[in-house]
């Protein structure tokens, strides 16, 4: 998925506790009910309680014509038991014509998504939902007529459609109740947020890059030495407390970010509770001796897939705690050419050679580096698979 210039961004982000665009592109929405506005993901969000229904302007549902774009917005759950509807928007009731709707089964804790122009060209998923998050995350990519379906970052479905998926500005997008709702299908209870469309297909190295860690630790696990400190730092949350087990080695137990400086590898474990959610997440601090250091084994992948999946999609070192100096590190093809070179610790290749792919096959890689004391180079070989 490629970048165009110029991006437009249109973003519903309640902040203000009204239905206004951010950017004065598109006029207010519109709301039928009277929705709480309290805290959300950096600012305020709306709660629905199943008798309110958020409409967007028509433009907004114009705008999943065109070519490409970026459709996200996040929300919680409070789960009351049976269906219930998130989002809708449907040019006829009694047909697949120009359809798109999410849609929540509580027996199964599953999401339910429809795509559709006609009864010939749909997409229909369903798919679990990850019940250890509060807040979740759905994003639709469009690149002319394939879209890429995502539930919290993670690629759901790649859909090839016949033609684009014309959604009605007769009846523009809906959160809360659908208008064509069977009377044994919930409207929306939760919380929803930063309701927003770009004109830029994002990739999903991008869409991780931007995601917001609500309520989750944002520090990854990490390798200190003895006698080191690291900041540990959690995403924006509503809740009033945090509990974190064990206490050992945190300078504020009930502080949202902890400085941690372990005696011994440990794994701290965070807890918030508010409303309808309970939050558990965990990081790993690794605690080395620097004398047991060897410094000859720079940890570099002997593989990577960069195929935008969220896992192993570039290319670099990993033991970034060895380094004293980082002086470069470069990947060359079977010919010697350079690809690719960095001066910038933690930097790391993407498997691209002047913003076009490189093919599969065996890469070269040299790097230079200084580690107690002692400046290091080294040359080998890895392989790049798509």
């Amino acid at each position: 998925m490629t970048s165009s210039a110029g991006a437009q961004n249109i973003i519903y982000s309640f902040d203000n506790c009204d239905l206004s665009e951010e950017n004065g592109i598109l006029p207010p929405g519109n709301i039928l009910g009277d929705p709480e506005c309290i805290c959300g993901l950096k600012g305020k969000s709306y709660y629905f309680n199943g008798n309110d229904t958020l409409t967007t302007p028509p433009q907004f549902a114009d705008l999943f014509i065109r070519d490409s774009f970026t459709f996200d917005v996040y929300f919680t759950i409070d789960d009351k038991g049976g269906e219930m509807d998130i989002f809708s928007v449907n040019s006829l009731c009694n047909s697949n014509d120009s359809t798109m709707y999410l849609r929540y089964f509580s027996t199964t804790s599953e999401l339910f998504f429809v795509l559709s122009s006609n009864i010939n060209n749909i997409l229909v998923k369903r798919t679990s939902l990850d019940k250890s998050i509060c807040w979740h995350r759905f994003t639709l990519v469009k690149v002319k007529t394939e879209y890429f379906y995502y539930i919290d970052n993670k690629l759901i479905e790649r859909f090839v459609s016949r033609e684009n998926v014309a959604l009605s500005k007769r009846n523009p997008l809906r959160f809360g109740a659908n208008i064509c709702n069977q009377n044994s299908i919930n409207a929306f209870n939760g919380q929803m947020d930063e309701i927003s469309w770009s004109n830029r297909p994002l990739s999903q190295l991008e869409l991780l890059k931007s995601y917001r860690y609500p309520d989750q630790i944002i520090t990854r696990d990490t390798t200190i030495f003895a006698g080191s400190v690291v900041n540990i730092v959690t995403g924006n949350t509503c809740a009033p407390t945090i509990t974190w087990s064990p206490t050992e080695g945190l300078d504020l137990a009930d502080f949202f970010n902890p400085v941690a400086s372990p005696e011994e590898t440990v794994t701290y474990t965070s807890t918030v509770n508010y409303r309808h959610c309970n939050i558990i997440d965990t990081v790993r601090i690794y605690v080395v001796n620097k004398d047991d250091l060897d410094c000859s084994s720079i940890l570099l992948p002997k593989a990577f897939t960069p195929n935008n999946d969220g896992l192993n999609d570039t290319y670099g070192v990993s033991n970034l705690f060895i380094l004293e100096d980082f002086e470069f590190l470069e990947v060359l093809d079977r010919s010697g050419s350079v690809l690719w070179r960095t001066e910038q610790q933690g930097q790391n290749w993407n498997g691209t050679f002047k913003g076009e792919n490189v093919s599969s096959g065996v890469y070269f890689y040299k790097i230079k580096y200084t580690c107690n004391s002692e400046k290091y180079f080294k040359i080998d070989s890895f392989s790049l698979i798509r």
